[in-house]
């Protein structure tokens, strides 16, 4: 017997058994791809030493200059969902959609990171990455590099170029549908009552 909640009308509404954070997964895939890419000046001997941080956290001060900022913009439908039924009476419901951030380079050297991410993010090594990574996330462009006036606390100009990358992933949220694994007598009926 499946357990099914009911809406206002009554309609019996499946069990939803899982669904994927698609903002964090993307976040946390680009996080790991600029991390690769700049191991060598995250290193603890490096100096400066380079950090990326999550944009719009609260409580948290700006690190030393240079650092990099990963922000989402926004998050489109691609396409019309898709349904996938499996043997063991789930269902996947999929979505394809396109999460775009906001990177920002601040700091000395910022155009010269930021032309390394553009170069690599639209080539065919960071679409490898993203698949040897194992996160079924793929990248889809990135757009030109800007460059954005900033003025840090004490009053100076510093560095700092942006550029929006965009990622393409799958929504995916599971429920449990039900489905019959065995049939019950079966009977013939006669259906002709003329005799």
């Amino acid at each position: 017997m499946v357990s099914c909640d009911r809406d206002a009308a009554g309609q019996v509404l499946p069990d939803l058994l899982d669904s994927r954070d698609i903002e964090r997964d993307a976040q946390t895939a680009l996080m790991r791809f600029l991390s690769w890419m700049f191991a060598q000046e995250m290193a603890e001997e490096a100096t400066p030493r380079l950090s990326i941080i999550l944009g719009q956290e609260n409580r948290n001060s700006l690190p030393p200059f240079p650092f990099i900022v990963v922000t989402p913009l926004m998050s489109e439908r691609l396409a019309t969902n898709e349904r996938r039924y499996h043997a063991d009476g789930t269902e996947t419901i999929l979505q394809e959609t396109r999460i775009s951030f906001q990177v920002d380079f601040y700091g000395e050297g910022a155009l010269r990171r930021m032309t390394r991410f553009s170069t690599l993010f639209r080539d065919e090594i960071g679409c490898q990455w993203f698949v040897q990574d194992g996160c079924d996330i793929h990248p889809l462009y990135a757009e030109d590099r800007r460059q954005l006036p900033f003025v840090s606390d004490s009053q100076q100009w510093v560095d700092r170029w942006t550029i929006s990358a965009s990622l393409q992933l799958d929504q995916k949220i599971k429920i449990n549908t039900g489905s019959a694994t065995t049939v019950g007598d079966v009977g013939i009926v006669c259906v002709d009552r003329s005799a």
